[in-house]
């Protein structure tokens, strides 16, 4: 008769075979962990360094500056520091809504011109592009 070994009896051969498989698991599972952790952590340097530095930056330095939707403080700090004249607004007109109203009183305050648009279309967008760089 045939005796199968349960894994604490195999022979030494089987069990050093079993072994390197599982050690190559592990260490597969864990660079995997160490890969995701890493992914992990730079996505929250990045938007941690947006929340720290703000998002503000220049399409055309002293001519044009794209940004997430600042507030008031923001808006008059970065109208005061890049000279911003005026505001183009593409989330479209929302009165009665904090952040819009917020943004309109303090352009107001500084004299900036608003302009209140629906988003455009990309082609509208490359339109825009060329008459800048006319």
């Amino acid at each position: 008769t045939v005796r199968r070994l349960g894994w604490t009896e195999m022979e030494a051969g089987d069990r050093v075979f079993r072994s390197r498989i599982t050690r190559w698991l592990v260490r597969s599972a864990k660079m995997t962990i160490a890969a995701l952790a890493l992914t992990a952590a730079s996505a929250g340097a990045y938007w941690g360094g947006l929340q720290y530095q703000g998002n503000l930056h220049a399409v055309s330095d002293g001519l044009l500056y794209r940004s997430a939707q600042l507030s008031g403080s923001e808006l008059k700090s970065a109208a005061q520091h890049y000279r911003i004249k005026s505001v183009l607004n593409l989330r479209g007109a929302h009165g009665g809504e904090a952040w819009y109203d917020e943004e309109i009183a303090a352009s107001s305050d500084l004299g900036l011109a608003v302009s209140t648009e629906p988003a455009p279309r990309s082609t509208e967008i490359r339109k825009v592009g060329r008459s800048i760089d006319d």
